[in-house]
């Protein structure tokens, strides 16, 4: 039988998967009828192969999707542009989602660099709303200014906001072992538990807590490269790459002829300074309020959906995510932070799977709703394939946060914190959303109050 440790490194590597399921993905990654209805990603209409249409251009890696240049779509923008009445300039391509494109751009005005999120036509103004609201909250990417942009593919709303450096996903992958030094972690899970906190007592639910939505600070004396050719010297050039159809007919109108890789800004885990800190959240395009908004749909990363996501009866009114849905997600993520990997996984057996293995068997009737638990599991819950075998949540913090930061000579946490990071943890993991820690409970655990909020106030 293969040791707790062996089978917890067999298969899985929790962040390379980072859209839905699609009909077309080998069915280990979709398990069963559930896992199909339970998640999207904000751009799974656009990036899902089993909605799309053949490709009308060539693939270009790393770009955004080129068939989104339409009426209704992406905005027809490219380097040099000048925006709002010439006040913004846009000097790199930051990124794009499947409802906007992000440029780096340099703010006449206030002589800094901001970055600039242009919305599709199709896309609803909610980010927007909640951003307004939480402008005020620290550890927030701020709104600083909205404009409107008319184009070949419609009226686009165009949204400015603080530039950061790089996401802590990024951060962590450039670095071999994608650990970050323990204060560093502490720091950025404290201050990320007071943002959801402020959040929820602001009635809103985030949506997408994940590494990849929490941004480092780009530092000031960066942020004042307002001049192109300065910037590209430090940075490199843009990389662009031409727009051709598969059908080698002219370009449509909207189009552009060409399209920019994203500039790199970026520093690696263990190169996090004083200066990066404190990390910013971002992205509230899956955000809501669940006062006014029944959300049955989880709108983040296949490996941190909490398990009610899958379970939802869409026709009990009754049923939603709400504040309890965000405290699952936020303890896979805070997990994730401290060590290095994932808390759970899609590969294998698929999320519930990997979710039973950890925390034992569903409640019912999650459980005999489950159609494929017998392939895994006896009635009883116990794992067909290791039977009699461990896989705690204590096993998977052994593995994944104190052997790998031992594995890299870093420091890890002493028994003392790990007990409180475990007990901090475990309830928020509970299955049932009625019976989870509330924010609240999280701020004042133990773990928090002596080792999280303290690294917090040194690094201020």
């Amino acid at each position: 039988m293969l040791s707790s440790s062996s089978r917890l490194l067999l298969g899985r590597w929790r962040y390379r998967l980072l859209s839905p399921p699609s009909l077309t993905r080998p069915s280990y990654l979709c398990p069963n009828k559930l896992s199909w209805r339970a998640f999207r990603t904000s751009n799974f209409e656009q990036e899902n192969p089993a909605t799309s249409n053949t490709p009308k251009y060539e693939y270009i890696e790393g770009c955004e999707r080129l068939e989104r240049y339409c009426p209704g779509g992406y905005h027809l923008v490219k380097i040099g542009d000048q925006l709002c009445d010439g006040r913004y300039s846009m000097v790199q391509f930051l990124g794009h989602g499947g409802s906007s494109t992000v440029w780096l751009a340099s703010d006449k005005v206030q002589q800094k660099l901001v970055a600039v999120k242009i919305k599709t036509p199709d896309s609803t103004d909610q980010e927007e709303v909640i951003m307004a609201e939480v402008r005020d909250m620290p550890s927030i990417r701020r709104l600083q200014d909205v404009f409107v942009e008319q184009g070949p593919n419609g009226t686009h709303r165009c949204l400015v906001m603080e530039t950061g450096l790089c996401s802590l996903r990024v951060s962590k992958v450039m670095s071999a072992h994608e650990l970050l030094y323990l204060s560093t972690a502490r720091a950025i899970i404290a201050d990320l538990v007071l943002i959801v906190q402020s959040l929820h007592d602001r009635r809103i639910v985030h949506g997408d807590i994940h590494g990849g939505n929490i941004l480092l600070r780009l530092p000031e004396d960066i942020k004042r490269i307002t001049d192109a050719t300065t910037l590209y010297q430090r940075f490199g050039e843009p990389i662009t790459k031409p727009v051709v159809r598969v059908d080698r007919q002219p370009l449509d109108v909207g189009v552009p002829t060409d399209v920019h890789w994203p500039i790199r800004l970026s520093v690696r885990s263990d190169k996090i300074k004083d200066s990066h800190l404190p990390s910013m959240l971002s992205d509230f395009t899956s955000s809501y309020y669940p006062s006014r908004t029944r959300q049955i749909i989880s709108r983040t990363l296949p490996h941190i959906v909490p398990p009610e996501a899958f379970f939802i009866d869409e026709y009990n009114v009754e049923e939603r995510l709400s504040f309890p849905s965000e405290i699952w997600t936020l303890a896979c993520t805070v997990f994730d932070i401290l060590g290095g990997g994932g808390l759970f996984s899609v590969m294998g057996g698929g999320i519930l799977q990997d979710q039973a293995s950890a925390l034992g068997k569903f409640p019912e009737p999650w459980w005999s709703q489950w159609e494929e638990r017998a392939e895994f599991f006896t009635e009883d819950g116990e794992s067909i394939e290791f039977p009699n075998s461990k896989d705690s949540l204590e096993d998977r913090y052994d593995w994944f946060v104190t052997a790998a930061r031992r594995r890299y000579k870093m420091e890890y946490p002493v028994e003392e914190e790990k007990r409180a990071f475990l007990q901090m943890i475990g309830p928020m993991l509970r299955y049932l959303p009625g019976e989870r820690a509330s924010i609240r409970d999280v701020v004042n655990s133990e773990w928090m109050q002596k080792w999280a909020l303290p690294c917090l106030h040194r690094s201020s």
